[in-house]
């Protein structure tokens, strides 16, 4: 059917499934700190860690040594960034040493870390479900003949440009079966709803969703996945 609401339900669709931790969104960010520093900015397209945080020390020769960060929240870093007690003065100390610790702070899209580096050149390194380019839109209404309201959505990119005919992501390709079921329940459910035929082709959008991430699931298990044969039964 020829749906005004087509390009909405795609930018919802996108939105929707980008979290997904699958073998086609996922990247690697590394970094090294600095003296005094504890704050460092996260990738752009980043959407969440995925497994462990890990930190190999300026003291290890030939990245022989490395040691898993502790998860922890923006609030328990900030309550124990400083330690001790001054009496006359009656502040805290700052911690400083190797980092052992680390939260994400996402009003600032940051990683802190704690304690704080004295001389900095730590390696921290960790894999993230990355954004694959989740686009935006607007929708406006304008008037049609016959007289009537018609609404309009324009998609565009992250930094607000106009999506071209040839704009593609690894969505539509790997994962172009997922978005479109996902798009055709948001248009069967909320757009063109309210009927038993609207109802049940939403249900069968949403089974066939189910479906599919069950596939990219066990698609992205068996790439994931090591095997061994084992020399003895």
């Amino acid at each position: 059917m020829d749906s005004p609401y087509i390009d909405g339900a795609i930018g919802d669709a996108l939105r929707f499934v980008r979290n997904e931790e699958l073998w086609f969104n996922v990247d690697l960010h590394e970094f090294e700190t600095e003296s005094e520093i504890w704050e460092y900015a996260l990738p752009e397209d980043f959407l969440n860690i995925r497994g462990e945080v890990w930190c190999t020390p300026s003291s290890a020769t030939d990245n022989d040594v490395r040691y898993r960060l502790q998860r922890r929240t923006i609030e328990e870093i900030e309550a124990y960034r400083f330690a001790g007690h001054d009496l006359d003065f009656g502040t805290a100390g700052l911690s400083v040493g190797f980092p052992k610790t680390c939260a994400i702070d996402y009003s600032g899209r940051e990683i802190v870390l704690s304690p704080q580096t004295e001389d900095g050149g730590d390696t921290i390194y960790f894999r993230y479900t990355k954004d694959l380019g989740t686009p935006r839109y607007t929708a406006t209404t304008g008037s049609s003949a016959p007289p009537s309201m018609k609404t309009v959505f324009t998609l565009t990119t992250a930094g607000g440009e106009p999506i071209l005919g040839t704009y593609t992501n690894a969505w539509f390709n790997e994962g172009f079966h997922l978005v479109v079921a996902r798009a055709s329940q948001y248009l069967w459910s909320i757009y063109h709803g309210g009927t038993e035929e609207s109802q049940a082709k939403a249900g069968a959008a949403a089974q066939e969703y189910v479906e599919e991430l069950r596939r990219l699931w066990s698609e992205t298990s068996d790439k994931q996945s090591v095997t061994r044969v084992r020399a003895y039964l």
